[in-house]
């Protein structure tokens, strides 16, 4: 959820820790003030399409996290792409020849939605406000309505402060035809209006416009108001008046501090204890030289002799130039600063500007000032001067932020844990909403939820009519993935280990969360994140591809038995004889079948198992061609294993070419030259008795 701010002298009390959404200041010569970096810097370039003066209060608006959303001078409402919000401007009428005042502040209840309050006329200005919905026109923002009627005639400045014990805003302005002062407190769904008619000040007349001055304490605690009345006895004194930010009442009793200056230059100090005038002196002994001079209040205490006692006067530069120190405003990041120019004439084409930074407001004495803190690009005036003198007029929802509630959450969050929320606060007789993702999950003061959804989740919380909300990121706990797997010959498999992990380190020495694996074997990886450390594993089978195995002919001896053996790596294994081990044993001839599968692959392969008791020659072979032609390239002497069988080749010289022991080796004459050559035998018969045979053999090439 974001809140806004407009430039009005309105009242707003904070209730947020220090939060972001005044870090953008909108000053009258259209430099952006960026409070968000430290020192802060300023830029110029199309904040504007027009020149912002004295007359005009700016506001601007940002999210939680200091991005800047809109801004607004009371007339036009600019996006924070520079460009006019839809809906935008809110007054038809030529704002130049009037005057202006505005402050943005958040619709209670109502997430992206803001209201914009704004005065127009000279003596005796109008109210209105205007709504924004920044979901509108598809996230870019809208102004869904605007010129609503609020009040008939009040001054320029406005302010505004939230209800105590988070109960909506205060909107308090002055009524220009009474001379009262009149609160409007903005809620949920409507505005109410008190009128403190027993708190009356006489600011008609001439100057009455210069009442954009008014200040508020940061403890929404006392009101300073400047008379800028010339007809009064009173002139550029200044009413301190005490604000009852429960009932919206200011009450009659005031103190009325003497030494005050130009109304313009004052402001409280961040702590609300000291009350700060800026104003100038010439010098008693030479009137060559002007003084800068601050008037320093105590007013801690709510009494008229005390705080008028208490009076410092601050003298700390002096120069032939105008004042160094203007208006007086303080910043989000706490400090206070003033405008300032480094030229007496305004005609001077290269003037500079300035906010000066007081570096020890809250604490009293001389104060401590960086004239140059906060380099200021200037532009012209709209007279065609360089205006080297300009005004802090960024009116802003002071201190409502910062009052709050705020939300205690955990800094890690994993998925599957179990959290209480709750809110740093002690509002009494609340009222709870707790929502998750816009969800309402609970009405309790400090319930316990879970969440099982990863990434950044939001949680609100709508008490009383004051809505706050933080994003949390949600890791998940990591859980063990990874099974038992297996893998195909020759078809490599990806091993994924939990997801969202911030480190990976496999027992293959990978750092990735998946690895590529071709191999059996058991993998394991430790996976590290946010939420805790898990160490995972798998182990991984292979299963083989099949090849034929068998030998079409399978030939024993008739006393003896053969055994059939399957190659491993099936899982079922299939044998015509009806049996399923890997392996059976043949006593009997004929055709023996198989069929091996695994989880990859599936094989059938057969053979013939044959018994005998003689041996069996092929036909007489006295020739080989060994030609490459594939035809008769090879002695070939036996059709079934033999025992103790030898094969002898010599040549004609008697020397030995080839020998082998197996009898279904063929001899292959390849490298052996043409000619005639001389074969030998030994083996036995299966019943042991010596066999010899002997021969020869033509190789034609």
């Amino acid at each position: 959820m974001r809140y806004l701010l407009c430039a009005i002298s309105f009242l707003v009390l904070s209730f947020a820790t220090a939060q972001k959404q005044n870090n953008h200041w909108l000053l009258q010569n259209s430099a952006m003030v960026d409070f968000n970096v430290t020192p802060p810097n300023a830029s110029y370039g199309g904040y504007a399409d027009i020149v912002f003066t004295f007359a005009f209060e700016n506001s601007t608006i940002s999210d939680a996290n200091g991005n800047l959303l809109f801004y607004t001078n009371g007339k036009n409402v600019w996006g924070k792409d520079r460009k006019f919000l839809k809906g935008s401007p809110l007054l038809d009428t030529n704002v130049y020849n009037s005057l202006i005042g505005c402050v943005i502040v958040p619709r209670p209840m109502h997430p992206n939605m803001y209201y914009i309050f704004y005065t127009y006329g000279l003596n005796g200005h109008s109210l209105y406000y205007a709504i924004v919905d920044m979901k509108a026109n598809n996230g870019k923002g809208e102004v869904v309505e605007k010129n609503v009627p609020l009040w008939g005639a009040v001054f320029f400045g406005i302010k505004a402060t939230g209800v105590d014990g988070c109960n909506g805003i205060w909107v308090i302005a002055q009524d220009a035809s009474e001379n009262q002062f009149v609160s409007f407190r903005v809620g949920a769904n409507k505005i109410d209006t008190v009128i403190s008619t027993h708190a009356r000040i006489n600011m008609s007349g001439y100057g009455t416009y210069w009442n954009q001055s008014m200040r508020l304490s940061s403890d929404a605690r006392l009101l300073a108001i400047p008379n800028t009345n010339i007809n009064s006895s009173d002139f550029e004194k200044c009413y301190i008046y005490p604000f009852d930010n429960k009932t919206g009442l200011i009450d009659r009793e005031k103190i009325i501090i003497d030494k005050s200056g130009q109304s313009l230059r004052f402001e409280f100090s961040h702590n609300g204890k000291r009350l700060y005038f800026n104003t100038a002196e010439e010098d008693t002994k030479d009137n060559s030289k002007i003084w800068n001079i601050m008037y320093e209040y105590d007013v801690s205490i709510f009494d008229s002799k005390r705080v008028n006692g208490s009076i410092q006067k601050h003298y700390f530069n002096k120069s032939t130039s105008r004042p160094a120190g203007y208006s007086l405003m303080v910043a989000p990041n706490g400090k206070f600063y003033t405008a300032r120019g480094n030229q007496d004439d305004r005609e001077f084409p290269n003037i500079k500007t300035y906010l000066g930074e007081y570096l020890n407001a809250n604490e009293g004495g001389m104060p401590k000032i960086n004239q140059e803190a906060i380099y200021i690009t200037t532009k012209y005036n709209n007279v065609g001067k360089n205006d080297g003198s300009f005004f802090l007029n960024a009116n802003y929802l002071q201190n409502y932020y910062e009052h709050l509630p705020k939300l205690v959450l955990p800094t890690k969050f994993c998925t599957g844990d179990s959290i209480t929320l709750k809110a740093d606060t002690s509002y009494a007789s609340t009222r709870y909403k707790w929502f998750v993702n816009d969800s309402l999950v609970s009405t309790s003061a400090q319930p316990k939820i879970k969440l099982d959804k990863v990434g950044k989740q939001n949680i609100t919380l709508h008490i009383n009519e004051c809505l706050v909300e933080q994003d949390i990121q949600v890791s998940p706990s990591l859980v063990p993935i990874l099974k038992d797997t297996s893998l195909c010959e020759a078809q490599p498999i990806s091993l994924a280990a939990a997801n969202n992990g911030n480190k990976y380190l496999w027992n293959t020495k990978d750092t990735t969360q998946s690895i590529v694996v071709a191999k059996e074997g058991k993998y394991k990886v430790t996976v590290t994140n946010t939420c805790n450390q898990l160490l995972d594993s798998a182990s991984v089978k292979l299963y083989p591809k099949f090849y034929d195995f068998l030998n079409p002919t399978t030939e024993v001896c008739e006393q003896d038995q053969v055994t059939l053996t399957a190659p491993t790596g099936a899982t079922q294994y299939n044998w015509s004889t009806g049996e399923t081990t890997p392996s059976i044993t043949i006593t009997q001839a004929g055709k023996y079948q198989v069929k091996l599968t695994n989880r990859c692959y599936a094989l059938s392969d057969s053979t013939q198992v044959v018994f005998f008791n003689e041996i069996y020659k092929t036909s007489a072979q006295n020739l080989v061609t060994a030609n490459g032609d594939d035809k008769n390239e090879a002695l070939e002497l036996f059709t079934h294993d033999l025992q103790d069988y030898t094969l002898s080749i010599y040549n004609r010289w008697g020397a030995r070419v080839f020998i082998s022991h197996n009898s279904l080796e063929p001899w292959k004459p390849s490298e052996v030259e043409a000619g005639v050559y001389y074969y030998s035998v030994t083996a036995a018969y299966c019943n042991g008795k010596p066999y010899e045979q002997k021969g020869w053999v033509q190789v034609v090439k």
